[in-house]
């Protein structure tokens, strides 16, 4: 068929155009760097037990897809998980995850490829977290008769499936085990293209950040740099969000403090980040030799920003001036109001979140220092918002749970037999 072999060829010629980025940008290095070698499987597993694929684009879909991993460990402490990423980001930083027996990155997806990686490591169940729909891997899991399971997922009208050459690609979703999807209108969608294995679940992120929050240290050194100040706390930050962080700082008074923690932390962003914040702020790996009177903290490392939200009185999260809005329920959970830049519009909780009191969009540097200043007048309104941001997650916890009953009813696990390969 015409379109399937466009969509091959589409695939192959992002590769090709990935390989020649890498002679010039690092994260395209790592891409193909961690594709050198095809991934033999290595993972062993008891007796009985069952082996599942978890797949899932980068970082953000894997805290999406934790708890449903965390789940099935519990129930199936002898199964062996296979865990892949498609980007650099969510590999290197999870690729030492414990509860997975074996962490790889994906191939890139042929059919060649599919048909090798599905007979190296045969599943015996395989998750795919939000957006992860590869044809060619389907086919290949359809062809051996290993169920396979969407989580999380959110489907528009403008996919591929649900046009109308659509048909080769919308099969694979027909084949699937289960769709557990987000939103209603992507459960109503399903159902009018005739796919009828669709559940409305809710997001996993809100069991995740509920669990993230819960589990919140205490950080060194933190409640000495803020000490009795107002506390701003930026996550996951891109050059825009910064301007108008800057604006914000430039316009209060030595009552605010900022922690900044941006999206990427190599050495070259930072020297630009701290350049063009000097001179009042200070690397959080140089905090115990600092001045006192710094106002901007810059943290220069991962691994914090989720236990840093505890700290704020007001958080910002990065991402909403057109690079792609990053995680808002993780300080939503730590019963905070959450601002963000104006593009969110593929983000349905950011709306929820906004409609609700918790949320605030930020159109620009003059924006936020209004709504910024504004709120840190009126105390009570912040922790009225901050209160509705906490009830906002609370609320809409629980999809992990109906995800494991789906799981569970495919009767896969110790002395289920594997599928026949």
């Amino acid at each position: 068929m015409l379109a399937r072999s466009l969509y091959s060829l589409g695939v192959a010629g992002y590769g090709l155009m990935v390989r020649l980025a890498s002679l010039f940008h690092p994260k395209a290095r790592q891409w193909v760097q961690g594709r050198r070698h095809f991934p033999v499987a290595n993972a062993t597993t008891r007796a009985g037990w069952p082996r599942i694929w978890v797949h899932c684009a980068s970082l953000g879909e894997f805290e999406q897809g934790r708890p449903v991993i965390e789940a099935i460990m519990d129930s199936q402490p002898g199964a062996a998980v296979i865990l892949t990423f498609f980007s650099p980001s969510g590999y290197l930083i999870r690729k030492d995850y414990p509860m997975a027996s074996q962490v790889e990155y994906l191939p890139l997806d042929s059919p060649l490829h599919a048909r090798r990686f599905v007979e190296e490591f045969a599943p015996q169940l395989a998750l795919f977290i939000k957006y992860e729909f590869w044809y060619h891997y389907l086919d290949a899991l359809r062809r051996r008769g290993i169920p396979y399971v969407f989580i999380s997922a959110v489907f528009r009208p403008s996919q591929v499936f649900f046009r109308s050459w659509g048909g080769w690609f919308r099969n694979r979703l027909a084949s699937a085990s289960g769709i557990f999807v987000q939103d209603q209108a992507s459960l109503d969608l399903l159902h009018a293209w005739g796919i009828d294995r669709a559940v409305l679940s809710g997001d996993t992120r809100y069991d995740r950040v509920s669990q993230v929050s819960a589990q919140a240290r205490e950080l060194e050194g933190i409640s000495g740099f803020i000490r009795e100040r107002a506390c701003l706390v930026a996550g996951s930050t891109w050059p825009e969000d910064e301007k108008a962080l800057r604006a914000v700082l430039g316009a209060a008074d030595e009552g605010l403090c900022l922690i900044i923690a941006p999206h990427e932390v190599d050495e070259s962003r930072i020297r630009s980040l701290m350049a063009s914040l000097s001179p009042s702020a200070v690397r959080y790996s140089s905090l115990n030799e600092s001045r006192g009177d710094a106002r901007v903290l810059v943290i220069d490392n991962v691994g914090m920003l989720a236990s840093l939200y505890r700290y704020a009185d007001l958080c910002w999260v990065g991402g909403g001036f057109g690079s792609g809005l990053h995680n808002i329920l993780e300080p939503a959970a730590h019963g905070k109001p959450v601002l963000f830049g104006p593009v969110h519009q593929k983000f349905p909780e950011a709306a929820a979140l906004i409609a609700a009191g918790g949320g605030f969009s930020i159109s620009g540097g003059p924006a936020a220092v209004q709504v910024i200043l504004g709120m840190l007048a009126r105390p009570s309104e912040v922790r009225k918002a901050g209160e509705i941001s906490r009830e906002f997650v609370q609320k809409r916890r629980g999809a992990c749970d109906i995800i494991m009953e789906g799981i569970h009813a495919l009767k896969i696990g110790k002395d289920n037999p594997l599928p026949n390969l």
